[in-house]
């Protein structure tokens, strides 16, 4: 899947639908005028006038109510081949902490992204530099991203945001 930006003139349509003529494919833009679009349907987008962003602010996660039980990893999104994590953001919306801390990682239960960050009822979080240990993974691959909780969810919600930025 590529990231791209759609040209001025349909940008700032949010939730803008895009048929694709050739095969049906349907597609959204979001709130920053981009689109996630499959590899087979690049050709036909470029040719439409869409680029690839510069960087993205990529809602990863949002969740409502308790998100998983114990410890267990859940899936925040996907890093698209060729960007990189410049920032992330995190949100407890519950109101419980998480019991002991969380980790951020590209497989399930992994922590090669973020390890032991603690997250309190009600925090805002951005995560420091220092914390994110890895930011770019592949530049012909989209990775997948998890986060799990080291000791319990607690019933905690978290919302994650990442600033994506492309090589």
């Amino acid at each position: 899947m590529q990231p791209l930006r759609a040209p001025t003139s349909i940008a700032g349509q949010n939730n803008h639908r895009i048929v694709l003529p050739h095969n049906g494919n349907t597609y959204s833009l979001n709130g920053e005028g981009c689109v996630l679009v499959q590899q087979s349907n690049l050709a036909w987008f470029i040719s439409q006038g869409f680029n690839p962003p510069d960087s993205l602010i990529n809602d990863l996660f949002a969740a409502s109510g308790v998100i998983a039980s114990g410890t267990a990893s859940v899936a925040l999104g996907i890093l698209p081949a060729n960007y990189y994590i410049e920032d992330i953001v995190l949100a407890e919306a519950a109101r419980n902490a998480i019991t002991g801390p969380i980790n951020i990682g590209s497989s399930a239960g992994d922590n090669d992204i973020v390890a032991a960050l603690a997250v309190g009822a009600n925090a805002l979080i951005v995560v420091p530099n220092a914390s994110v240990l890895k930011r770019a993974f592949s530049t012909i691959a989209p990775t997948n991203l998890f986060v799990s909780a080291v000791t319990s969810w607690n019933g905690a919600s978290i919302n994650v945001k990442a600033l994506l930025r492309s090589f």
